[in-house]
């Protein structure tokens, strides 16, 4: 399992400020009052990256309702020729705002749960001596992993330590977006 953002930040978190911090000299206090402000604005990041996606839905709900009000208030009298943009915009922020995007920690529990059962199903199918049964659940099971591996892989790779990053696709080529 690939860890999450929250628990990387916390790893550099960790860093800062039992690393870095007691490293520097008493008369660095500029790098130490960064280091500070580097500790704040993680700490902001991690009480708000979950709800990234919903954020910009309501400014996309928001933007969108102000382009749609405005242009019915103004109508053609803006002297704007949008050739249809306005409209071609607000088309498509209504179809992903009729979308339901859950929770970040929703989808997280319900991925975790989901393992939880695929782990018990496995196990409890560990026994079962039909050789043609047992052949169709390692194939499934390593094809999945082999997708697992790839995507953590992908996942990892900015950090630099797999010894083949060129063999990795993208990451965005490799989720559901």
């Amino acid at each position: 399992m690939a860890p999450d953002i929250g628990l990387r930040i916390q790893s550099i978190l960790r860093s800062i400020r039992e690393v870095i911090i007691p490293a520097l000299p008493q008369t660095e206090r500029l790098a130490a009052d960064q280091a500070q402000l580097i500790i704040g604005n993680l700490l902001i990041i991690i009480d708000q990256h979950e709800l990234i996606f919903h954020y910009a839905l309501t400014e996309l709900a928001e933007f969108s309702g102000l382009l749609r009000d405005l242009s019915h208030e103004i109508g053609d009298d803006s002297g704007e020729d949008d050739n249809g943009q306005n409209d071609m915009l607000l088309a498509r922020a209504q179809s992903l705002l009729e979308l339901h995007l859950p929770a970040y920690r929703e989808i997280d529990d319900l991925v975790r749960a989901t393992r939880g059962a695929t782990d018990r199903l496995i196990r409890a199918t560990a026994e079962h001596n039909d050789s043609v049964v047992q052949r169709r659940l390692a194939k499934l099971l390593m094809d999945q992993s082999a997708r697992q591996i790839e995507r953590e892989r992908a996942w990892t790779a900015a950090s630099g330590f797999d010894p083949d990053r060129n063999s990795i696709p993208p990451l965005a080529h490799l989720l559901r977006a």
